[in-house]
């Protein structure tokens, strides 16, 4: 991995591969966007430089069985696995670098410092990235990678330089030479209401794939023969992206969300009629509205009060009057305030009758 430690080489191939470019803006927060623009998950074949997937792939073959964490876990919606992964999974990795003492140590320090250098450096982005190894059998179900995540700014552990923030992208890059479409494992994107072929991703070697999260997928059973190799993670925003029961989960305050959309709904519906009523308004009142002006007009001239009058009550039923001007208006029912005194009166006589 010299490679990695030339910089001038290294800032001109993530210049080429900036993700916050490939991917594009972050969808809009609590919203699913069921049709993509350009970006959203981008697969990229050839990542590395061909020296550098060799090399990162010898790294991973090295590391012993031992420095393997393996993870697995059930359907998470009935009972939370310890690892926190939110679906049924079985898979190893290493969760951050290996040992100091081991021989992989410095190789995986510089892959992670190349793959931290994908998206402009900002106060608060912050990754996280490991290896992973999918022996045949292993999976992980569908899920969205949405999750909170405590980062230590300060690097010594102090409480007070821990900040909370939120997976905004996930990646994944295939380090297994010669892998198949047979041997399973592909990232099948699940996304779109309905998969196509287009939404599997075959894990080939030096190839990767990566989309903003939340963004629901599965890793479809290795079936080997060998182990599926990786570099997994995921770069993270201080704060709180998205909320994890917009995923589809209920939550604990499902019930009173829907409410308050229900109420927003009504909300909308009403405005929606205020600017239709005050559209028609401004159209002015109808044709046949204006003629029954004039012929009242001309009632009046001729001093047929009673044809005149009947006009004006036509007109009034028909949702308008005439002001003064004698213009055609939107009529508005006038509420009659009661008369205190009368109010008084008819309380002292009901409680007189009881």
């Amino acid at each position: 991995l010299e490679w990695a430690k030339n910089e001038e080489a290294v800032k001109a191939w993530q210049r080429e591969h900036n993700l916050a470019k490939l991917l594009g803006p972050r969808p809009p927060v609590g919203r699913k966007w069921r049709n993509d623009s350009a970006g959203m998950l981008v697969h990229i074949r050839n990542f590395f430089p061909t020296e550098v997937a060799d090399g990162a792939r010898e790294i991973l073959e090295s590391i012993s069985d031992d420095q393997w964490l393996l993870l697995e876990g059930g359907d998470a919606t009935k009972e939370p696995n310890p690892d926190g992964v939110p679906s049924a999974h079985r898979f190893s990795a290493t969760l951050g670098l290996p040992p100091t003492d081991s021989l992989a140590h410095e190789g995986v320090q510089l892959l992670f410092n190349v793959l931290k250098g994908l998206m402009p450096p900002a106060s608060k982005r912050h990754s996280s990235f490991h290896l992973g190894r999918f022996d045949p059998g292993d999976f992980l179900d569908q899920q969205d990678d949405a999750a909170y995540a405590l980062v230590d700014k300060g690097g010594e552990g102090r409480e007070e330089d821990m900040v909370k923030c939120s997976r905004d992208i996930g990646l994944s890059v295939f380090l297994s030479k010669g892998w198949k479409d047979e041997n399973g494992g592909s990232v099948e994107d699940m996304h779109h209401e309905k998969q196509t072929a287009a939404d599997t991703y075959p894990a080939e070697y030096n190839s990767l794939v990566a989309y903003h999260v939340p963004r629901l997928h599965r890793v479809a059973p290795v079936k080997g023969p060998g182990p599926r190799l990786s570099v997994f993670g995921w770069f993270l925003l201080e704060g709180q992206l998205y909320r994890l029961d917009d995923r589809g989960e209920p939550g604990p305050d499902a019930e009173e969300r829907k409410k308050k959309r229900e109420k927003q709904k009504r909300r909308r519906l009403k405005e929606k009629k205020r600017k239709d009523k005050e559209a028609n308004v401004q159209d002015g009142p109808p044709a046949e509205l204006v003629a029954l002006l004039a012929d009242r007009k001309q009632a009046r001239a001729d001093k047929d009060f009673a044809r005149a009058d009947e006009i004006r009550d036509r007109i009034r039923q028909a949702g308008y009057h005439i002001n003064a001007s004698g213009q055609l208006v939107v009529w508005k029912e006038k509420t009659e305030k009661a008369d205190p005194e009368a109010v008084k009166k008819a309380k002292e006589q009901e409680r007189a009758e009881q």
